[in-house]
């Protein structure tokens, strides 16, 4: 980041907050939300409701740069969200949401969201992709309900601006110390690592199939999320010869809206649980349970102070921000990404707007990992895996061990 970004400074960013814009300088942490509406909608009328989208949410007018007392700030940006208008049909999504999460946002620019639009014949996707220090994957979901609704006519009143989660759980913001030239300094810099190419890689459920799942979620006394992230670790262990030296360590982001008694604001508002996977016989249900007592100890305040303690701790021993990808990655606590946003606030009709399907995001983790989402619209669960080209079997391993469990 250079000096030209000093000006019109929001606020410092929080520790979760620059985690996440440190990632995003590897290219990393990028994800797309995809949905399908009813119909053709033109770029005019998405240029308009993201217009309206960006004048509700603070956060989708900014760029990342340096406030006056070199602190790494979001800077007001004064730049359009536009909509990329390119022909498709939803045979071709898996490809699009490819292209989306392996191209990188300039942090410097901004905005730090991006639309595109795949028209067919009688049909519209649209992909909302994002960075991930502006919006977790509910508030990604949150900015395209209120696109939504802009385009089908309805009004979007203001949101509040809000500060980092540092504050909002009773903190207060790190000063992070940053070099005067706004740069790297001698001896602080290490080669930044390479991202494989990801892929995307969908599966989607009948609302019979899902029901089956989710029925058998409840009457094993667990969560659906917990018996996904069981699913999706068996899994990983089993088409890449897991050796079982160390556990294979999954991360899964914990909301706290909830805690901090946010709704509709677009922000970064998750803690993690961080569950280790080892090879076992243990029957796939209790292993489900035991999952599901570690997340629910992650929702307390306790857990989500610890999680902010040790990211503070983790940036401050990084140096300056631009040297903090690196360290990162080498550092990272957990070795894949298991994420589920649940049943998805989103209806199906938003004045003339009728959507007919939303998916699961695609999330490019950090190098190296595989991610799968899993999300719920009109009963219906799909599952969005992003990983390199030596996964590919994932996926179909993890639905095969689900259904076995059902």
């Amino acid at each position: 980041m250079t000096a030209e970004n000093i000006d019109q400074a929001i606020r410092p960013l929080g520790a979760l907050e620059r985690l996440f814009a440190s990632y995003g300088t590897g290219g990393a942490m990028v994800f797309a939300i995809p949905v399908l509406i009813k119909g053709r909608l033109t770029a005019l009328a998405l240029d308009e409701a993201l217009l309206a989208t960006q004048s509700r949410h603070q956060l989708l007018n900014v760029k990342i740069g340096y406030s006056v007392d070199r602190q790494v700030s979001f800077v007001r940006s004064s730049q359009p969200i536009k909509t990329r208008m390119i022909k498709g049909s939803e045979v071709q999504l898996a490809e699009l949401l490819s292209v989306e999460v392996n191209t990188p946002f300039n942090g410097e620019t901004g905005p730090l969201m991006r639309l595109t639009a795949m028209v067919g014949d009688d049909r519209t996707i649209l992909v909302g992709t994002f960075h991930h220090s502006i919006a977790d994957g509910r508030s990604g979901v949150r900015v395209m309900a209120d696109l939504l609704s802009a385009v089908g006519g309805l009004g979007l009143p203001k949101i509040a601006e809000f500060d980092a989660l540092d504050v909002l759980l009773g903190g207060k913001l790190t000063r992070f110390s940053e070099p005067a030239a706004h740069g790297r300094v001698s001896g602080d810099s290490e080669p930044m690592p390479e991202l494989e190419a990801s892929v995307v890689r969908i599966t989607e459920y009948s609302s019979q199939e899902s029901n089956k799942i989710f029925s058998a979620a409840k009457s094993n006394g667990t969560s659906v999320h917990s018996a996904l992230t069981v699913a999706f670790a068996r899994a990983f262990l089993a088409v890449n010869e897991y050796d079982g030296r160390e556990p294979y360590k999954v991360m899964s982001p914990v909301d706290l809206k909830p805690l901090i008694g946010m709704k509709d604001q677009v922000g970064a508002f998750v803690s993690i649980a961080v569950l280790p996977f080892s090879k076992t016989d243990a029957p796939f249900w209790d292993a489900a349970r035991s999952v599901n007592e570690i997340v629910k100890a992650s929702r307390t305040k306790e857990a989500a102070d610890g999680f902010m303690g040790a990211i503070t701790r983790s940036l401050l021993a990084s140096g300056s921000f631009e040297a903090t990808f690196p360290r990162l990655v080498r550092n990272v606590p957990y070795d894949g990404v298991m994420t589920n946003l649940g049943i998805m606030d989103v209806r199906t009709r938003y004045g003339s707007v009728v959507v007919e399907k939303m998916w699961a995001p695609a999330l490019r983790g950090v190098p190296g990992q595989d991610t799968m989402a899993a999300a719920t619209f009109e009963d219906r669960l799909t599952l969005v895996h992003t990983g390199g080209l030596a996964s590919a079997e994932l996926l179909r391993e993890m639905t095969k061990i689900l259904n076995a469990a059902l």
